[in-house]
């Protein structure tokens, strides 16, 4: 049956009730604006005693969480993640293609060179207008070694950006382990009447961190205690811990985890992470940039480059410089396995071709002796119609020749790089070499007098003997009269200013197909490719970002703080608070009076 004490004590527990609701209304408005903070609110209880009523009590202190919202969050933390690093870094690249109406866009610089051939071929013998071709021809391979090499420290960089990546989500990691003992231990034993909930909104915080950078997937068992693994299956933390580490490869080393023992050393034993197999996250956007983008342009750039040293010296090798020079060296020894090696193999040369040679007065181009038929040769150089055939069998014939072989000697050597070539020179002082192609290309497809050297993007550049003396461009070309040449001859040049108009064979490279196009059109499909790349991965990172922000508002209405909300709660309480503080004042007056009347 209920008493004055009993009733002391319902409006004590009253007072208790409401003093602990105010405070955490209190702690609510605190933290209204901090980020990660979830709302919490006292669940109170009616308390019973033998079928009487006791009063009330605190049930629960509960966080207002939405866990459905915040695993949705977290998901798409990491599809943001993706998309907002691919945008960054795809946009870094801007600078590397230049801007459009910018002089140093690929296009300003190829036609800028074209131009430069235009006029030197209006005065052919110009010393000035030669020095312009080959700077601006250098400002083309320039740009190339420039782009390829940008492309290179870009890569770099996004792997150093991905060791930062790492240590950020190892701390994560280790936070999480410490909070998640922190809440099992509280959650179990009830330590001191407190509650976990800032313990479980800190920990939310850190999954987050996690969660923009790897996909992954969280559950929470009935002690608190929270499993964190990646969507390609390996654990981060469950009952002990990991931490991310890089693998040994080539050519950037692959992700890793390896279990953290109890002493804290780490395991010896590293498993790889397979981001390749991951949905989102910043870090896969940083490997898919730097191991499939990149390369792709970069494959792209280095087409482009090969197609115009192909196709440049092709031309190139068709002419003479004004004077001729005393000597050539082939240039294509690095696709040569030997000086015995079957050209028809190394080269893919053309079988049935031919070239003649002239030995020419360096003073006015006059022949001295020619294998020019219409000059009075005899026996032009054939390559026979199939291999083998080697530099030995082409020093071979022009030594034998019966028209230049006297005047002149093939020697089978090495270039600068140390690969195999052949070298013509003439025998005697004052006297330089001219050479025609007969039937096809022979002389380009050997490589005799090349301007550009090189394989690729990365390496792309003049001839170094043509950019210390220019009048060794090849503007001119053998007289078909008597084989030898004049001083102002133009032919060679118009054709390699021609390029600026022709279509070249592209082969497949870094997605794009095999295609036919000028050199410009090439590259601004290129350029073209990367623009509606970069638009994409803005439109992409827009979107993730406003459907990441109306995921926030949603769970910022449900579980954030609304400061009048909790002022109109906390009146609500101090309401309680006096009018239990009113029930023990009446009961203290009454056990008053009871202990006077004794």
């Amino acid at each position: 049956m209920p008493s004055i004490l009993s009733a002391l004590q319902i409006g004590t527990k009253g007072l208790l009730t409401s003093q602990t609701a105010m405070g955490t209304i209190s702690h609510n408005i605190a933290n209204t604006n901090t980020e990660g903070y979830t709302r919490q609110r006292v669940i109170s209880q009616s308390d019973s005693s033998l079928g009487f009523g006791a009063g009330v009590s605190i049930a629960s202190i509960q966080r207002v969480a939405n866990n459905r919202l915040t695993d949705r969050i977290s998901e798409q933390l990491g599809v943001t993640g993706y998309n907002t690093a691919q945008y960054n870094y795809t946009k870094d690249m801007e600078v590397i293609f230049g801007l459009p109406d910018s002089d140093t866009s690929m296009d300003k610089v190829l036609n800028k060179l074209f131009n430069e051939m235009n006029v030197l071929s209006g005065s052919p013998d110009s010393s000035s207008q030669q020095l312009n071709v080959i700077q601006s021809t250098l400002f083309v391979t320039d740009t190339l070694n420039t782009m390829s090499v940008d492309i290179q420290n870009l890569q770099s960089r996004i792997d150093s950006d991905i060791d930062n990546e790492i240590v950020t989500v190892n701390s994560a990691i280790v936070k999480i382990n410490d909070l998640n003992n922190q809440i099992t231990e509280i959650t179990l034993t009830g330590q001191n009447g407190g509650n976990p909930n800032d313990l479980i909104d800190a920990r939310q915080r850190q999954v987050s961190i996690i969660a923009e950078r790897l996909s992954i997937n969280t559950t929470v068992d009935n002690d608190g205690r929270m499993r964190i693994v990646t969507d390609s299956g390996r654990r981060l933390v469950d009952t002990s811990y990991t931490q991310l580490s890089r693998i040994t490869a080539s050519p950037y080393a692959d992700i890793g985890v390896q279990s953290v023992n109890a002493d804290g050393s780490l395991s010896n034993n590293t498993f790889p992470i397979l981001v390749d197999k991951m949905g989102s996250g910043s870090i896969k956007a940083m490997v898919d940039i730097r191991d499939n983008f990149l390369p792709d342009l970069n494959a792209q750039i280095d087409e482009t480059a090969k197609t115009i040293i192909k196709e440049v010296n092709l031309i190139h090798s068709k002419g003479t410089g004004i004077p001729p020079q005393s000597s050539f060296l082939s240039g294509s020894g690095v696709n040569i396995t030997s000086g015995g090696s079957d050209l028809f193999v190394d080269l893919g040369l053309t079988g049935g071709t031919s070239f003649d040679i002239s030995v020419v007065d360096t003073t006015n181009g006059q022949p001295i002796s020619t294998t020019l038929a219409a000059g009075g040769g005899t026996t032009s150089i054939a390559i026979p119609a199939a291999g083998p055939f080697s530099l030995n069998d082409l020093a071979a014939l022009i030594n034998g020749n019966a028209d230049i072989g006297g005047a002149v000697t093939a020697t089978v050597t090495v270039d600068a790089d140390g690969n195999p070539a052949i070298q013509i020179a003439a025998n005697t002082a004052g006297q330089g070499i001219v050479m025609a192609n007969v039937t096809g290309n022979p002389l380009g497809e050997i490589g005799m007098n090349n301007l550009l050297t090189g394989v690729d993007a990365t390496d792309i550049s003049v001839r170094k003997d043509i950019q210390t003396n220019p009048s060794l461009l090849a503007t001119a070309r053998m007289r078909t009269s008597d084989g030898g040449v004049s001083f102002n001859d133009n032919q060679n040049i118009i054709e390699l200013a021609q390029m600026a108009d022709s279509e070249f064979s592209f082969a497949a490279a870094g997605g794009l197909g095999i295609q036919s196009d000028s050199i410009s059109g090439y590259f601004i499909t290129v350029v073209s490719n990367y623009s509606v790349n970069l638009a994409d991965t803005n439109d992409r990172s827009d979107f993730s970002d406003s459907i990441l922000n109306d995921l926030k508002t949603r769970l910022s209405a449900e579980s954030g703080v609304n400061q009048d909300e909790e002022l109109a709660n906390i009146l609500v309480y101090q309401n309680s608070f006096q009018a239990s503080a009113r029930i023990i004042s009446i009961m203290d007056e009454m056990l008053q009076t009871i202990i006077n009347m004794v």
